[in-house]
């Protein structure tokens, strides 16, 4: 995580490695000691500093400069939990995605139980077989170089042809006339443990996964708030990492895949069970094109204000149960209520 970015002559951004004796192999922590009290160490309230963690997770990334903070804050005494610490870190989505989290959560709290154990010296951590950068040319080697881009782009060109018009969903107000300002917030909905189970069973008789089984519901959903319509794509995000030696490397290698709904002639539900593992399985074997060749190869008209191909993602995601140490991941949409499209 110690790179920064720069622009070429022809503007694009490539990204620089910061030898380990510029960068220090560390990065900058900054301490806010609050230990006496809120006032003492200039906030008015608890709130108060909060609001200034939010404002460092989610200020802007100078990339030619920085692409990673954090903070650490030792609460107050008069606290619930006296000596105690909130920690934030704060990442471009340039450098990490949700694996990525993952490894660094679980080596914190390696390093963390290892200090907490009485160590003096840092953790040392396995020497990764590949990194992001070797990741990055074998990419292109395989794609460019190899011929595989065109016959995945082939493949996309045909799954998505005629994609269907925005979906017409009923919101409380117009869409911004600008893919800026989307403001949202969040609406937990909780299903009862026995729907989950059911769902699962079901899924298993039909050879199909528990997400094809939630995105068939949620592209039922939506297509009965739009209107019934009978054809609609959804996105969701593919992790990338079916190569072993990728799942210890911090980087960001996840792309999306628009997966498109076929709901023509009211099929039963366990139709459309065996009808999209089929789709979801093609799309995973052809999920090494970037999202952005196929935006490109599909000439898609821009809109201003709805993103290209799909207009809703969903995302199934697996919790992180993290005892002794509480971690909290800061995430700029959930924090400010601003969603935008992806």
């Amino acid at each position: 995580m110690t790179s920064q970015a720069a622009k070429t002559d022809e503007s694009s951004l490539v990204q620089i490695i910061c030898p380990p004796e510029e960068s220090g192999g560390t990065i900058p922590l900054e301490i806010l000691d609050c230990s006496n009290g809120w006032k003492s160490s200039g906030f008015d309230s608890a709130i108060d500093a909060i609001a200034t963690i939010v404002g460092c997770a989610s200020a802007p990334f100078d990339m030619g400069v920085e692409m990673v903070r954090s903070l650490l804050m030792n609460l107050p005494s008069e606290t619930r939990v006296p000596n105690k610490h909130l920690m934030m870190i704060s990442t471009h989505h340039a450098i990490m995605d949700g694996w990525s989290v993952r490894i660094i959560l679980r080596d914190l709290l390696t390093a963390y139980h290892e200090y907490a154990d009485g160590a003096v010296e840092p953790i040392g951590l396995p020497h990764l077989a590949v990194e992001y950068a070797d990741y990055a040319v074998w990419q292109w080697q395989h794609l460019e170089m190899g011929g595989h881009l065109e016959q995945q782009l082939d493949y996309w060109t045909k799954q998505l042809a005629n994609t269907p018009a925005p979906l017409n969903l009923p919101f409380d107000r117009p869409r911004s006339e600008t893919s800026s300002g989307h403001e949202g917030s969040i609406l937990p909905v909780f299903l009862p443990g026995n729907l989950v189970a059911a769902l699962a069973n079901l899924c298993a008789q039909y050879h199909s996964t528990m997400f094809v089984g939630l995105m068939v519901a949620f592209q039922l959903m939506l297509s009965r708030l739009a209107g019934n319509v009978e054809d609609l794509v959804v996105g969701t995000p593919n992790a990338g990492r079916d190569d072993v030696l990728l799942h210890e490397m911090v980087g960001c290698i996840i792309e999306t895949l628009a997966i498109r709904g076929d709901l023509k002639g009211y099929p039963s539900f366990s139709t459309l069970l065996k009808r999209q593992q089929l789709i979801v399985t093609d799309a995973l074997q052809h999920a090494n094109v970037p999202f952005s060749r196929i935006v490109q190869r599909l000439q898609v008209p821009h809109i201003a204000n709805c993103n290209p191909v799909y207009q809703v993602s969903t995302i199934v995601c697996h919790c992180l149960l993290i005892p002794c140490l509480i971690v909290i991941l800061l995430y700029y949409q959930f924090l400010t209520g601003y969603a935008q499209p992806c």
